[in-house]
């Protein structure tokens, strides 16, 4: 059973991802008809193709709007028609790299920073962690405090110490009127 709701992939139009591909291929400039979130209308962009990235399991598009300096990030099953343009070949940005852009967090993963947390769930809630931690610098505090929870000793809460990416703050879980 996987451990959270797994969600369908969104319909893509065929050609629409075939012409994406080829112009990511031979870095060449589409012609998009592409609905917006909760849009009923459409909205027609000349686009510079950069990247293609898979969040789960939705689809995007990094590219550059008409002749726009920054990058967009447009969602492919969104977009309702899309026409190579041979003869335009795509402008990348100056020192474009699809790395740095993962690294800066662009799409909510990459290297990002590493910082300390420290999370605390009530006894039991947290255990899958022991096993299966976040990162590989994940460690419990002590096998004693860890037992001591388990078997109850009236605070009920164990502490775990994590590093991982882009988790900022402490957290706490723990049930409604439980006192931490």
């Amino acid at each position: 059973m996987p451990p959270t709701q797994p969600l369908l992939s969104p319909r893509i139009d065929a050609a629409v991802q075939d012409v994406i591909s080829e112009a990511l291929l031979y870095e060449k400039q589409v012609s998009i008809r592409y609905r917006k979130r909760e849009e009923k209308t459409t909205v027609d962009y000349r686009i510079h193709p950069l990247a293609l990235i898979q969040r789960g399991p939705m689809l995007y598009l990094y590219c550059r709007i008409f002749d726009y300096e920054d990058a967009r990030t447009l969602a492919i099953n969104r977009i309702q028609s899309a026409e190579l343009l041979l003869d335009d070949r795509a402008i990348y940005p100056k020192d474009f790299s699809i790395d740095r852009q993962a690294d800066l967090g662009t799409w909510g993963f990459g290297a990002g920073e590493k910082i300390k947390v420290e999370l605390i769930f009530q006894a039991g809630y947290g255990d899958h962690l022991f096993e299966t931690p976040l990162s590989t610098g994940s460690s419990n505090r002590s096998a004693a405090r860890r037992r001591a929870v388990r078997y109850g000793d009236g605070g009920g809460y164990t502490a775990v110490e994590v590093v991982a990416l882009g988790i900022r703050g402490r957290g706490r879980s723990s049930k409604a009127g439980d006192a931490p």
